[in-house]
């Protein structure tokens, strides 16, 4: 079981998750939309949660929402990558299923902007927690 203190481990998986959504981008012959999705998804909530156990939090729930909740507590994100995470709820109902169902069917156009958000992301972590270095 991981406690609060794992919150290193949590930046490097994200940032493992985002390199390989990143890389896989460019081989659709191995790496199908949803995938690509679920690579950027997880580095996404992996880049998170490694932001909120630094700082001692939980979020209250699984999904974009409560994550972004949860980080504003700690220092508010820009308005506009709150947006565009809170957004990508449109396509998965939560982190915990094992089955793939999305209320909004992912598309390839889909993939460019979450990557986008990974990378903006991975840099408010960074510089939130003095990892620029």
């Amino acid at each position: 079981m991981y406690g609060l203190d794992e919150w290193e481990m949590y930046l490097e998986h994200g940032d493992e998750f985002y390199r390989c959504a990143k890389g896989g981008f460019d081989k659709p012959e191995k790496f199908n939309t949803d995938a690509l999705f679920n690579l950027a998804a997880m580095a996404i909530e992996k880049m998170s949660m490694g932001f909120l156990m630094k700082n001692s939090m939980m979020p209250e729930g699984s999904g974009f929402q409560n994550l972004v909740n949860s980080m504003n507590e700690v220092s508010p994100l820009p308005s506009d990558l709150e947006e565009e995470i809170v957004g990508l709820d449109k396509f998965q109902a939560s982190f915990c299923s094992l089955e793939i169902f999305r209320p909004d069917p992912v598309t390839r156009k889909d993939i460019p902007p979450m990557l986008d958000v990974c990378d903006r992301l991975q840099r408010y972590v960074k510089a939130n927690l003095d990892l620029t270095a």
